[in-house]
């Protein structure tokens, strides 16, 4: 994977998914795109976990709050 250090204004240059099941995000990723994940407690019972290609953060994965869970909030991406 190449490591991007500038970005042209206005491109996207991180990416997160909420989910409300992060392990088993973290398992799928894994899978998928080969991620290690580096889970980062962000109190409250809110983790953020970078995902990382090489020992180096790609992406990350958090939970949703508890009011997106109750509002029906789908796992969603964002950059």
């Amino acid at each position: 994977m190449p490591e991007v250090t500038s970005y042209a204004n206005g491109v996207p240059s991180w990416v997160d998914i909420g989910t409300t099941d992060v392990a088993t995000a973290e398992i799928f990723y894994s899978g998928v795109l080969g991620w290690a994940s580096d889970r980062q407690p962000m109190g409250e019972g809110m983790v953020y976990s970078m995902q990382q290609v090489g020992g180096k953060n790609a992406a990350a994965i958090y939970n949703q709050r508890e009011d997106q869970k109750a509002a029906g909030m789908p796992p969603m991406w964002l950059t």
